[in-house]
């Protein structure tokens, strides 16, 4: 009876560790192949459904800086995360949730806060669409500013004057994370491309099996363009280098692949050393 009832417990706990590593593999791989069969190009060789180029952060020509916060930095864009500590919850033997004494940092708050961003190399100028990206991948320490605040404080003033969320925060401890581009800056962008009229530009897709091909496969020197998002996919925006980037996405390919694994090995050889013992 033990053996059987050992053998169930790691067999489903062990298929759904198993499931989950199959799904996060699969989004892994799609998203590595994604980006590495989008050919890094100057801004006037853009063509075809993705592109990925790399440029310096330009001037806005039509809009103010944004000002930043926690460093109160006049910067093109901002990347603002919250966090709060909060009490982890648990189930007890009647269901309910209940809090317990273990506290952990939990994500409250998150926003990116821009404009377009126009990148620019010797060939010509690509904007990038802000409202597809979800996070910055600033690794520049003069970039990025790690901060614990209390509520009511003087950074928290300031961002309650930006984001009205704030103003309903419950009292206790916050860090803020904050990563921001400048003028001059030079970054990676990656995104899903089409064609608008003269400029090409990257779009977010509503269906995943939809592919958008452009009328035309050049683009004329000195025209600009759209960075947006593919698919489900958010905008790649980054100080890493390409090769940077490929490396970081294939260790998450290889970690859902070895959590995939080690699930597969707790749910088949824990029962089969059982009964082999017992």
């Amino acid at each position: 009876m033990f053996n059987i009832l050992f053998t169930a417990v790691f067999g489903i706990v062990g298929g759904i560790f198993v499931l989950i590593s199959v799904l996060m593999t699969r989004d892994s791989l799609r998203r590595m192949r994604r980006y590495t069969y989008t050919r890094l190009t100057p801004v006037d060789g853009l063509s075809g459904a993705a592109g990925k180029v790399v440029g310096t952060v330009m001037p806005p020509a039509d809009q103010p800086l944004v000002r930043a916060p926690v460093s109160g930095a006049d910067c093109v864009a901002y990347y603002l995360c919250v966090e709060g500590l909060r009490p982890q919850v648990m189930e007890d033997e009647s269901g309910r949730r209940v809090k317990t004494r273990v506290m952990a940092w939990e994500r409250v708050f998150e926003r990116v806060v821009a404009d377009d961003l126009l990148l620019a190399d010797r060939t010509g100028e690509v904007a990038i669409d802000m409202a597809g990206a979800k996070d910055l991948d600033i690794q520049r320490p003069d970039r990025t500013t790690t901060r614990d605040v209390t509520v009511n404080g003087e950074v928290w003033r300031r961002m309650e004057e930006e984001f009205p969320e704030f103003e309903r925060m419950p009292e206790g401890k916050y860090r803020v994370i904050e990563k921001r581009i400048q003028v001059g800056d030079t970054l990676l962008a990656a995104g899903a491309l089409e064609r608008d009229g003269r400029r090409p530009r990257l779009v977010r897709r509503e269906h995943a099996d939809t592919v958008y091909e452009p009328d035309t496969g050049g683009h004329v020197r000195g025209q600009g363009g759209q960075i947006r998002t593919r698919d489900r996919d958010n905008i790649l925006l980054t100080d890493r280098t390409d090769a940077e980037v490929t490396k970081r996405l294939r260790k998450y390919v290889l970690t859902s692949v070895a959590l995939g694994v080690g699930a597969f090995a707790l749910g088949v050889g824990c029962p089969l050393i059982v009964w082999l013992v017992f």
